[in-house]
């Protein structure tokens, strides 16, 4: 895409400089950007950005990301001053020139290098900074988000968009509502928390340019805030490479519970406010503000916030601290099953030798001995579409740590959660839990009115028993299994 010609000719007048070169930069979803070249061969790069909630944000955050940049941290993308201060408007985009870094985006770096930068930034955070760019602790468009909920939610428009957004809308409102209810209550208790005020990035993880491993900059500063650092850490604290290296600079730092779900919800609530603007945008293109309907619960409500979101809560309930890993659900493909057997065989293996211990060797001899085989046979059988039975598996990077099983009868209105299992080296960490939560939303989408799970009554089984009543099943029928031998 070539840059207009009137954005053209207003950069060089108020930079004072002559584009030689203009080549399109990477466009993502907050702005159109090139990358321009002038006379003496100086590279730049140029934000064009027409969203007016982002706008808004970037305006605040320049002078703060100035100020970091005269204060000597150099491995950053900060804004070039023109004749008029840090930015220029024409019409209603704005325009912002960077400093050039001739290095590619990209999530293959060192995260003991991000921690070590991010701690670093922390660190050297100049104390004369611009108040404007300080945390309030508020959700600035509470009204506008509360607007365009509701009102989505009422609307009584039949067009396909409107339509489809609102039925994403009333299969989360339960929960979005109750995070915003979170947010508020955590919003009152961060004003006693917070002690100390760094310069944050908000999104840093998936804003790096990298040359090499360890060679990085933080780029994007658009959202750049004087706030607690666990605005920095909540999104990547789970992987231990990288609190290393924040360490290594910043060794007496402890994250804050209570700061670190506050910017989880405020991270939801103002990524589902970017998306609603997207979504109602009107003289947007039909296909386009569907695809953001889609990317809205694909990525926010039902994606990789998911586990986020739990750790807020059990943080809610006061209950054990659940360890942040970075997990994902999807559908089990058929290359899955044998991860999918492994730890299904490494989870039920101490069910089986406590029922060995409770029955004894000749009883379980009888009634067990071939318990994997059937158990693999079974796990097999409702991977197979043909079954009808869904199937999901549980990613953390590349591997599987879990699944479960689910099959509904839509005629009847039921529900039930098939076989289900973590792997043992990821119990505890809010897993099941997830699972279950997971399984429940779904089945509740498809009009599921009753959903059942059967387990054991034995000692082996409490773990399981304590996770289905946290998620709700808390009406039971009592049932024992007898045996005698002859």
């Amino acid at each position: 895409m070539r840059m207009k010609p009137e954005f053209r000719t207003a950069i060089e007048e108020r930079y004072n400089l002559k584009i030689q070169n203009c080549e399109p930069g990477p466009r993502q979803f907050v702005a159109e950007t090139y990358v321009l070249e002038d006379e003496e061969s100086n590279q730049y790069f140029c934000k064009l950005v027409d969203k007016p909630l982002f706008i808004e944000e970037i305006i605040r955050a320049l002078p703060l990301v100035a100020a970091m940049h005269a204060q000597g941290i150099e491995r950053i993308c900060y804004p070039i001053e023109n004749a008029n201060g840090l930015y220029l408007f024409v019409k209603d985009t704005l325009i912002v020139l960077y400093n050039h870094i001739p290095a590619l985006q990209s999530e293959d770096y060192s995260a003991y290098a991000l921690g070590q930068l991010t701690a670093q930034i922390h660190a050297l955070t100049p104390h004369k900074t611009p108040e404007s760019s300080r945390e309030d602790f508020t959700f600035p468009y509470r009204e506008l988000f509360d607007q365009r909920f509701d009102g989505t939610l009422a609307s009584r428009r039949v067009d396909p968009v409107t339509k489809a957004f609102q039925a994403v809308l009333r299969r989360h409102e339960a929960e979005i509502r109750g995070h915003v209810a979170e947010f508020q209550r955590l919003a009152k208790v961060c004003w006693g928390e917070a002690r100390e005020f760094v310069i944050t990035h908000g999104d840093a993880p998936g804003n790096v340019l990298v040359k090499s491993l360890e060679d990085i900059y933080i780029i994007d500063w658009d959202e750049a805030l004087l706030a607690p650092a666990e605005r920095d850490l909540w999104m990547i604290d789970h992987i231990p490479e990288f609190m290393e290296g924040y360490k290594s600079t910043r060794p007496d730092f402890a994250i804050n519970a209570t700061l670190r779900s506050f910017y989880i919800l405020k991270y939801y609530l103002q990524r589902n406010m970017h998306y609603f603007s997207e979504i109602l945008k009107e003289e947007a293109e039909e296909e386009y503000r569907l695809s953001q309907v889609h990317k809205l619960e694909e990525e926010l409500l039902r994606g990789w916030m998911l586990p986020r979101l739990q750790e807020v809560k059990e943080n809610r309930r006061g209950g054990k601290q659940v360890v942040p890993v970075d997990i994902r659900i999807r559908a089990s493909r058929q290359d899955d099953l044998p991860a999918m057997q492994d730890i299904r065989h490494k989870a039920f293996q101490p069910v089986f030798d406590s029922f060995r211990e409770i029955v004894g060797e000749e009883i379980f001899k009888h009634a067990y001995s071939d318990w994997d085989e059937k158990q693999a046979e079974y796990l097999k059988f409702i991977c197979d579409p043909a079954s009808g039975k869904e199937v999901f598996v549980v990613t953390e990077g590349d591997g599987i740590v879990g699944f479960i099983g689910l099959s509904m009868d839509l005629a009847k209105k039921t529900g039930e959660i098939d076989l289900n299992a973590v792997h043992p080296d990821y119990n505890g960490k809010g897993i099941g839990q997830e699972m279950y939560e997971f399984a429940i939303t779904r089945m509740k989408e498809s009009g599921i009115k009753l959903v059942t799970v059967s387990t054991g009554g034995d000692s082996s089984h409490i773990p399981a028993r304590k996770a289905y009543k946290k998620a709700g099943f808390n009406v039971s029928i009592p049932s024992t299994t007898m045996f005698k031998l002859l």
